[in-house]
């Protein structure tokens, strides 16, 4: 039996393809939506008996080792090696002596390593740190619960005050402009390199194939200092945030076993959620997102859960993600954060026990809070409310449009045939558009132009927030 056969035989195809992407049972086999062309119809079909995949759409087709060399974007040997890796199978040289292989390291994945390298650097100090129960860095840890396990799960480091990486980069002879590339080190004023990130909590960021690449660095309560609280990598040739959801690595098989997500700002909120068992947290890094974040999100499940923080910002950035995410057919729903609370982490924290927590249909949510607006007697401001709720049921489906305006209608007084009227009015006029790979949807500084739909969108949006709030 050769080593392919053999990691086959201990792999099933499913099981594989299934931690990637939503799955269903068709007869003896399993059906899903092609993940390497668009469609919205399952057309990519799993034989169990066979141990192959097949898309009927696109062609594309084969074994484990296939899917996984495409999706994730992999040389054979690398594929060869990670699956081996999952099934418990030590490679011996021979075998990936048969396997081609680059005969170079390029510069991304030298990278890589230096990423992975500086993780561990920031890891190790941090564990060291945790001897010493007397040790500032180890009382904030202590106080939100970040012990040993969560620390191991998501590999939090500490950087220490001094230029650490720069000393450790000279010790070993690594490479410093490479070390700079990839957002470890920065330029200091005289056009050397310091470290970047200094006394702060290192939280790694992972791409899907758990490779770090790249950094949230968290001030610590006692600095004083004008510092950023979050300072993160810069845009580059392994980071790129338009592309990635924090947490993704570690949630997605939750994700894929729940059908469902929960989507939150920030890195430290995915922490702390995982820290109260809910596994299947992912972070937006702030509240901008794309369309490839959306696209990669419903590879992995069409049902999400906004859990924003209770700002200005933040639920802006729920109205943009509803209004984005409905029109790729995804189903929303609210996480409930009482108003005391800043932010979920801030809410786990006052009340772990989330079998309390509520969470409530999106448009059920909205429509709750504005009711009294909806319901005013002052004609304005009932318009103003009507036109707000009406904007969000614009990439809604024709059934989820006519039981709203009807609840609406027995709201405001207002026939349904007219609000149908205002709402045909809007279609054309407001489209949601999806950045595209490179530009952020719902960053909370708009573009200076001033075209009439922008103008419109960046109106729309301040009446909406102050609405609800």
């Amino acid at each position: 039996m050769s080593i392919w056969q053999e990691i086959k035989s201990k792999l099933s195809v499913e099981d594989i393809i299934g931690e990637y992407i939503n799955i269903e049972p068709a007869g003896s086999n399993y059906k899903c939506v092609c993940p390497f062309h668009n469609e919205n119809t399952p057309s990519m079909m799993l034989s169990p008996s066979k141990q192959i995949w097949h898309c009927f759409g696109c062609g594309a087709g084969g074994d484990i080792f296939k899917f996984v060399e495409d999706y994730d974007n992999l040389t054979p040997k690398e594929a060869l090696e990670k699956l081996a890796k999952k099934a418990g199978i030590k490679l011996e040289q021979k075998n990936l002596s048969k396997v081609k292989s680059k005969e170079e390291i390029s510069d991304y994945q030298k990278g890589l390593s230096l990423l992975q390298w500086a993780s561990d650097v920031y890891n190790k100090i941090l564990l060291n740190l945790l001897l010493d129960r007397q040790n500032p860095v180890t009382k904030y840890c202590l106080e939100r619960g970040l012990n040993q396990e969560i620390i191991q799960k998501f590999l939090l480091g500490y950087a220490p005050k001094q230029n650490l990486i720069i000393s450790l980069s000279d010790k070993y002879n690594l490479d410093k402009y490479l070390l700079f590339q990839t957002g470890v080190l920065a330029q200091n004023r005289q056009g050397g390199f310091r470290d970047k990130f200094i006394d702060r909590l290192v939280i790694p960021i992972f791409n899907d194939k758990d490779k770090v690449i790249g950094f949230t660095g968290r001030v610590l309560p006692w600095d004083v200092s004008d510092r950023p609280k979050y300072l993160n990598s810069p845009q580059n040739h392994w980071f790129n945030k338009s592309e990635i959801w924090f947490g993704l690595n570690i949630a997605k098989n939750y994700i894929r076993k729940s059908k469902s997500a929960i989507l939150v700002e920030g890195n430290m909120d995915v922490v702390s959620a995982h820290k109260n068992g809910l596994l299947n947290t992912i972070a937006s890094q702030g509240t901008a997102f794309t369309e490839e974040q959306l696209k990669i999100l419903k590879r992995h499940t069409t049902a999400v859960t906004i859990a924003f923080d209770n700002d200005i910002a933040g639920r802006l950035a729920s109205q943009k993600f509803f209004i984005a995410a409905t029109k790729l057919g995804l189903d929303i729903q609210k996480y409930i954060i009482p108003e005391e609370f800043k932010d979920l982490d801030e809410y786990l924290q006052n009340q772990p026990d989330t079998s309390t927590h509520k969470r409530q249909d999106y448009l059920d949510y909205s429509l709750y809070s504005l009711q009294n607006p909806l319901t005013s007697s002052d004609p304005r401001t009932q318009k103003e409310a009507i036109n707000n709720f009406l904007e969000l049921l614009i990439n809604t489906n024709n059934l989820t449009k006519e039981q709203y305006i009807s609840k609406i209608s027995d709201l405001t007084g207002v026939t349904s045939q007219t609000l149908n009227l205002i709402l045909q009015e809007k279609l054309p006029t407001l489209t949601t558009k999806i950045s595209p790979k490179s530009s952020q949807l719902a960053n909370t500084r708009y573009a200076s132009n001033n075209t009439k739909e922008s103008e419109y969108l960046r109106n729309y949006l301040s009446k909406l927030v102050n609405v609800l709030i």
